[in-house]
């Protein structure tokens, strides 16, 4: 089979293109090994992850059958110029998701702040119940004693 001759294309948004040392084959089944459609996704969640966890969103743009070009791939990942496209590249709203994007982390601290805190208080109200019982216990048994009943009828 002939060999294709492939050179990343560049983008002004900087989206990077991976090429790989089969992208040069004519076709999946003629790579060495041949390649299936789980490899690709292997190698796009590969590729999306940064010290072996996912951060990125993995999207397969091809199969064994079936793959994009580099200009629909790009129009599909960040879309393009019109209003009505369903995915736009825009800066302003990306710098306001990225700057809240810690909130609800926040707020699952603050909660979990606050339900160890909720805690702390239920263990200190048994602890006072405890020792408001024992202080009951001890004044009930001060005034069942002999010697108060003598201080009581003088």
């Amino acid at each position: 089979a002939a060999q294709l001759s492939c050179q990343p294309p560049t983008d002004p948004l900087g989206l990077t293109t991976v090429l790989t040392s089969m992208t040069e084959a004519n076709m999946c089944k003629h790579h060495t090994p041949p390649m299936e459609d789980a490899d690709f996704v292997k190698q796009c969640e590969a590729f999306c992850a940064i010290n072996g966890r996912q951060l990125g969103l993995p999207l397969v743009m091809g199969t064994t059958t079936f793959g994009f070009g580099f200009q629909d791939m790009r129009d599909l990942c960040v879309g393009g110029t019109e209003d009505n496209d369903v995915m736009r590249y825009n800066e302003s709203e990306i710098a306001f998701c990225r700057s809240r994007s810690g909130a609800l982390s926040s707020i699952e601290t603050e909660a979990a702040a606050f339900v160890g805190a909720v805690e702390v208080f239920k263990a200190e109200q048994v602890a006072l119940r405890a020792k408001m019982q024992a202080r009951v216990n001890e004044l009930q048994t001060e005034l069942r004693s002999a010697e108060f009943q003598g201080e009581m009828d003088r």
